[in-house]
């Protein structure tokens, strides 16, 4: 491809069974050793859990700032890492 770059887009599409997946597409220009465009080469790539992942990852988060009780997360030598918004008005 030298050195071209695949131009990528995430969509979400719907399986034949009816099922929603988040994919990324990717494609770019297929070329000869001349450097001519001969066709495309494209990629797609299931992303579903990936994105269930990351929603449940940021859901989680919400809810440990939302929370009204202190939650932290230290080294064993006690420095902070991670304070959370009732942490962080108590400093």
């Amino acid at each position: 491809m030298r050195g071209e770059r695949l131009h990528e887009l995430e969509v979400r599409r719907q399986r034949r069974d009816g099922t929603l997946v988040d994919v990324i597409v990717s494609a770019g220009p297929l070329r000869d050793a001349a450097g001519a465009v001969v066709g495309m080469i494209g990629v797609i790539t299931d992303i579903t859990e990936r994105r269930r992942a990351e929603e449940n990852q940021r859901r989680l988060a919400e809810i440990l700032e939302a929370t009204p009780d202190l939650v932290g997360i230290a080294t064993p030598d006690g420095q902070a890492v991670y304070m959370n918004r009732a942490g962080r008005r108590h400093r």
